[in-house]
């Protein structure tokens, strides 16, 4: 159905398009001109006319479109049409408001869910905290004992021991400190859940300059660029801050550490209307239907054979983002690398572009001193 001229038209002269849409349907109110009318009432929600603004275009109008005859039953039937219009016209207005309602009380239901989901989590993370302190001492004890055990027969006996011997004790004590570093990994876990936040201005550019720095010292053979978005600052617990980025950071490392030329890179950039942060590098990778498990303390994405580890600093980091009341999660394919990204409930509209540097490995910067 084609609609009338004076619909198509700009509202910049709204008034004169509602007097022209009333007068047709006060002159011929056929279903057609109803609908007319309500196609120019969605016009104007659509174009952010108030209704303030439909009324007092409609009491201008009206003077015009039903003016004061002797004829009573005509001025009644011109008014009754004039009202049944601004009905059909303020009929999207009220389908808006009714959605506006629906949405309103989906956000508080919303809300309320997640309030639940909040107190469930804290419920969570004390249990958490107390199953990890009592885990990691009884661990610790027996594990303790295993190895100086193992450390005094491999001393005592160097000379009578022999050789396949020798290695068995090795191959228990190498596990009795994988087992010690499981516990220490669960007390860690459990003081990132207890810890108080003590909030700060925290510069996460300089501390990430400071570990890649770091990482490069300890092993100057390794090229590797780090690319570094200056200017990054948070409120947020210094403390654990660090930690998060020492995790993410030496996972980057550990993760690139099978190629000859490696990069990593911490950034930031909007998305979704946040203000998000990233760890990215070009190692491994690893495939995202295993996704899922990297908040999981203790699992492994890659054989424990292939690179060290006991699969915590990524649920540490995790624990941490959330925390401060952020969102984490991860990008990645197998053989490309994988992205980290994470927010901490910041909205900054001034977000600093990337200035990238290239940072020379430790050995090529000792040549050039």
């Amino acid at each position: 159905m084609e609609q009338p001229r004076f619909i198509d038209r700009s509202f910049g002269d709204f008034p004169r398009a509602y007097r022209l849409a009333l007068e047709a349907y006060v002159g011929d109110p056929t279903d057609e001109a109803r609908e007319h009318a309500a196609g120019l009432g969605e016009l104007a929600a659509q174009s952010g006319v108030s209704v303030t603004r439909v009324i007092r275009a409609h009491r201008e109008a009206l003077s015009a479109v039903v003016p004061l005859t002797p004829d009573v039953e005509s001025v009644l039937r011109r008014a009754r049409l004039a009202e049944s219009f601004l009905e059909q016209c303020l009929c999207p207005y009220d389908s808006a408001m009714f959605d506006a309602r629906v949405t309103r009380e989906g956000l508080r239901r919303s809300e309320a869910t997640l309030a639940a989901c909040r107190t469930q989590k804290a419920t969570l993370d004390e249990a958490l905290a107390s199953m990890s302190f009592t885990m990691s001492h009884d661990i610790r004890e027996p594990v303790n004992a295993i190895d100086e055990i193992t450390r005094d027969l491999l001393e005592d006996g160097k000379h009578v021991l022999d050789t396949e011997t020798r290695e068995s004790l090795k191959r228990v004590r190498s596990r009795a400190a994988y087992y010690h570093s499981l516990a220490d990994g669960a007390l860690e876990l459990a003081r990132l859940a207890q810890a108080d936040l003590k909030l700060e201005e925290v510069d996460l550019s300089g501390i990430v300059d400071s570990v890649a720095d770091e990482l490069l010292r300890s092993d100057p053979t390794r090229e590797v660029t780090f690319v570094v978005t200056p200017g990054a600052h948070e409120t947020a617990d210094a403390g654990l801050i660090e930690i998060a980025l020492r995790h993410l950071l030496g996972n980057a490392w550990k993760f690139t550490s099978t190629r000859g030329e490696a990069r990593i890179e911490f950034g930031m950039a909007h998305r979704a209307g946040r203000l998000t942060y990233f760890v990215a590098d070009d190692g491994v990778g690893f495939d995202m239907s295993d996704a899922d498990r990297l908040g999981i303390a203790f699992q492994r994405l890659h054989p424990a054979g292939e690179f060290g580890g006991i699969g915590l600093g990524l649920a540490g980091a995790e624990r941490i983002v959330h925390r401060h009341g952020g969102d984490f999660w991860a990008e990645a394919e197998a053989g490309q690398g994988a992205t980290f990204f994470f927010t901490l409930d910041a909205t900054r509209p001034d977000v600093i572009e990337p200035h990238p540097r290239r940072r020379r490995p430790r050995a090529e910067e000792k040549r050039a001193a």
